[in-house]
């Protein structure tokens, strides 16, 4: 799955779960395109599209490490390795002052630690990295979304999409990295054969630490498997004349250009192609990521619940609704609340209790599912001995029938809204509303959507 496809996804159930407004989807086009998508991917797409917010990808956007950075690495690590190949003065080439045994031991430590578990603290000031970096180069959004929602959908993006982009921006940062050291061999071995064109360099080898015996072995160890592959002999019977000290040197330099081709060989078996391997091992990781995380358990959850729901044979939820007029739009709307506690909700049995009708209710209310959402009617002033009341019965009839059982409160603010459109205050006078019906249910062993 592509990147972005698995962006638009994350999108989709960041605003499913905390859209409790329907400003972006309303419950039918959910529904109908849910039935219709051939997989999640296709399902996002087709929501984004018949989105309510004409510009919801740029506003849940993601931060991106800019791209001048990994090439300006690139450069550095190809300038470094050709500043590495300094050949020598007088035209000269120490075949032991040469950075191979560096850069190959370097290579080696890299790729011997890649097998083993990341330690710990390592983990941790990888991961506090790579935030660092995602944060420093978060993009100001420009499109500002006149929604009452969006900060909890932005919230809830965050909360999906940091986790896997942490990690497939680590896996993508060791690509970047394995590419660097690729570059730096290029650069090493382009360093040696563009000083080699335009002057005769001849070889040369000196040592506190080796004698002429020691140099042949270690010669030999180092460059067999670049001689056996291009078939390149090593000159191992100059190492005599080519020994450089103030007492032994007496013969004639080496030609070089038989070491540059071994030299640049060894770079290549050694270094270049077993980072290659690595650069599209971590490649396909980061490719990777969305897969292995919509596998998940609870990835898997989510898809099984929205299926279940747009087809309607989710778990039943019963809806009671306390002074409200029932209709399809208000079914729908309290269907779409219940779904946001529930993700599966399935088919809806509504009931309306009307003022005053509370004590006839509840002799005669048998719970016909152990999920109940009892819905009020936020333009109706809370009354301990009314909706309180109701509230309390309800769960005391629900818990004897099946102690598991769940209550669930919702507040429905749609006749509330039209009688108040005119009002400046409005919004700061529906929260004060809402802290009341909050207040009365205080308490109570049930849960508020």
């Amino acid at each position: 799955m592509k990147w972005n496809d698995f962006l638009q996804i994350l999108r989709v159930r960041a605003v499913e779960e905390a859209d409790a407004r329907d400003e972006v989807w309303d419950a039918a086009t959910l529904r109908r395109i849910t039935l219709g998508a051939r997989n999640p991917a296709d399902r996002a797409s087709q929501l984004i599209a018949k989105s309510r917010v004409p510009k919801l990808t740029e506003t849940l956007r993601v931060p991106l490490v800019p791209g001048w950075i990994v090439a300006s690495g690139a450069v550095a690590s190809l300038i470094t390795g050709c500043c590495f190949t300094v050949l020598g003065q007088e035209r000269e080439i120490n075949l032991l002052a040469l950075p191979l045994i560096a850069i190959l031991s370097w290579n080696a430590l890299v790729m011997l630690l890649s097998f083993f578990p990341t330690p710990l603290w390592l983990g941790r000031l990888r991961s506090w990295l790579m935030d660092w970096l995602l944060n420093r180069f978060s993009t100001t959004d420009t499109h500002v979304v006149e929604m009452k929602s969006m900060t909890v959908i932005n919230a809830r993006f965050r909360a999906l999409v940091w986790p896997p982009m942490l990690r497939r921006t680590g896996f993508r940062f060791r690509a970047w990295f394995h590419l660097g050291a690729i570059l730096l061999a290029f650069g090493s071995i382009a360093g040696m054969y563009a000083r080699g064109w335009s002057k005769e360099y001849r070889a040369v080898w000196e040592s506190t630490l080796l004698n002429e015996a020691g140099a042949r072995t270690f010669f030999h160890a180092l460059f067999t498997p670049a001689s056996k592959i291009t078939g390149v002999a090593i000159p191992l019977d100059e190492i005599k004349q080519m020994h450089r000290g103030a007492e032994s040197f007496g013969g004639k330099p080496g030609a070089a250009l038989p070491w540059i081709h071994l030299y640049a060989a060894t770079l290549g078996l050694f270094v270049i192609v077993p980072r290659v391997l690595f650069a599209l091992l971590e490649s396909l990781r980061a490719s990777r990521v969305p897969v292995l995380v919509l596998r998940g358990a609870e990835w898997r959850d989510y898809i099984a619940a929205i299926r279940a729901s747009a087809q309607g044979d989710g778990a039943t939820v019963e809806i009671i609704a306390h002074a409200l007029s029932l209709d399809e739009a208000s079914r729908e709307r309290w269907r779409q609340l219940a779904r946001t506690r529930w993700r599966d909700a399935g088919a809806v049995d509504c009931r309306v209790v009307a003022p005053g009708g509370e004590t006839d209710f509840i002799g005669s209310w048998r719970p016909a599912a152990p999920r109940i959402l009892l819905v009020f009617n936020l333009a109706a002033t809370p009354e301990t001995e009314v909706h309180r009341a109701l509230a309390e019965s309800l769960l005391s009839k629900l818990h004897q029938t099946s102690p598991a059982a769940v209550l669930a409160l919702a507040l429905d603010d749609t006749e509330l809204k039209k009688r108040w459109s005119g009002f400046a205050d409005a919004g700061s006078k529906i929260e004060t509303r809402t802290a009341s019906w909050r207040e009365v249910m205080r308490g109570l062993e049930a849960e508020w959507i």
